[in-house]
């Protein structure tokens, strides 16, 4: 009786011990394939940098490549690049607007407004901004006009717009004025979340037009059922 229960005993030991060296396995290559995925991502970014810097007159759009494969390996790599707003392929919360999951509590977002088509006075096209975000209650919008004949940005709004809302969804507008451009400082007074921008070249909000970001490199790494993502941002030169 005393063997039965000692054997009994030493069979369930050795069982939990398999179960958790199993586990442990698993966790490990677990590590291991989202290893491999993350370091397929950061090569996509380091052949972006690598053609930025190296490749005469890269236009951004050189930069979108698609299943770009690992030396040696089942990974892979996929590229997206934008500086300006777009239909995203890899991120579909980007549908021709300025997007952030959450902009915290008195940070500061800048946003430039311009088109280098249409110098000297670089105007945008924008005659409505649109903010929509989830929760949170206040944004302030304050705005800079470049000035053509000075060449520099000017404070022609000394009072900035107070955007505040205490519904759930929140929405709210900022008029422009198409002929120019514009240098944009977003703040948010509250943890903002799900924050939205969209323009307009008409005042009723009903046709988007495309305004520039910095330059944007996004770059998802895959290894089997693994994914892992790295996104770049670079400040771009504007007219001021």
């Amino acid at each position: 009786m005393i063997s039965l229960l000692i054997m009994s005993s030493l069979l369930i030991t050795s069982s939990l011990v398999s179960i958790i060296i199993m586990r442990g396995l698993r966790f490990s290559k677990d590590t291991e394939s989202g290893m491999v995925a993350f370091y397929a991502a950061e090569s996509g970014i380091e052949d972006a940098l690598y053609n930025l810097r190296k490749v005469p007159d890269v236009k951004v759009v050189d930069l979108n490549r698609e299943k770009v494969s690992l030396a040696n390996s089942r990974a892979v790599w996929d590229r997206e690049a934008y500086d300006k707003t777009v239909s995203s392929a890899i991120d579909e919360k980007l549908n021709r607007s300025f997007f952030y999951d959450i902009l915290y509590k008195d940070y500061l977002v800048v946003l430039d407004l311009y088109n280098n088509d249409a110098a000297p006075s670089y105007g945008a096209g924008v005659s409505l901004l649109e903010f929509t975000w989830s929760s949170g209650t206040a944004l302030k919008v304050t705005r800079r006009r470049f000035d053509s004949a000075e060449g520099k940005l000017i404070d022609d709004f000394i009072t900035p717009d107070v955007l505040y809302c205490e519904n759930v969804s929140c929405k709210d507008s900022v008029s422009m004025n198409p002929g120019d451009a514009y240098e944009l400082t977003i703040e948010a007074w509250d943890n903002i979340n799900d924050l939205k921008i969209e323009a307009f070249s008409d005042t009723g909000g009903a046709t988007p037009v495309d305004f520039n970001l910095p330059l944007t490199v996004k770059s998802i790494g895959s290894y089997g059922d693994y994914r892992q993502g790295i996104e770049m941002k670079l400040k771009v030169k504007t007219p001021w």
